[in-house]
């Protein structure tokens, strides 16, 4: 996966919250996009993991997006923000869910905005936690720990 500091996603299918693997997708990984939902049924849509590290006497958010293929298999995406550094002062997602059958579409917008040496996740424009808050208590995760290291090592 590439590094870069700009970089946008304009559509990408988003797997739901109930993996169920359906079929085999790119090189050979599994495709979880399929999910039991009942008619007029109510589903959760997962976006993403979120770990904190803590490197150098400092703390890094890694959000791991997901891709259409699922939750288990390789990331769309992999974010690493430091609250300490202003290089990414708002991460902005416009989340856009349709299905067939359905006349219109629902729209939210997820937002993680630094604020001091944290930052704040609003969803459609509300305030809704602190990055810190939900993450204090987790565990390690070792790929979130080794993409922060790797980048500490590239960029000072």
């Amino acid at each position: 996966m590439s590094e870069c500091e700009d970089f946008v996603i304009d559509i990408e299918p988003l797997p739901w919250s109930i993996p169920k693997e359906f079929d085999k997708g790119l090189e050979g990984d599994p495709y979880y996009h399929v999910a039991d939902i009942p008619s007029k049924g109510f589903n959760k849509v997962s976006l993403m993991d979120v770990y904190r590290v803590k490197n150098e006497d400092r703390y890094w958010y890694v959000l791991r997006i997901f891709s259409e293929y699922g939750t288990e298999v390789r990331p769309r995406a992999v974010v690493i923000l430091s609250p300490k550094d202003a290089q990414l002062e708002i991460l902005r997602f416009d989340i856009r869910i349709t299905c067939e059958n359905i006349r219109g579409k629902t729209e939210a917008m997820l937002m993680f905005k630094r604020e001091g040496n944290d930052y704040a996740v609003y969803f459609n424009g509300v305030k809704k936690f602190v990055l810190s808050d939900i993450t204090n208590n987790l565990g390690v995760d070792s790929c979130a720990k080794y993409a922060v290291e790797k980048r500490c090592r590239e960029q000072p």
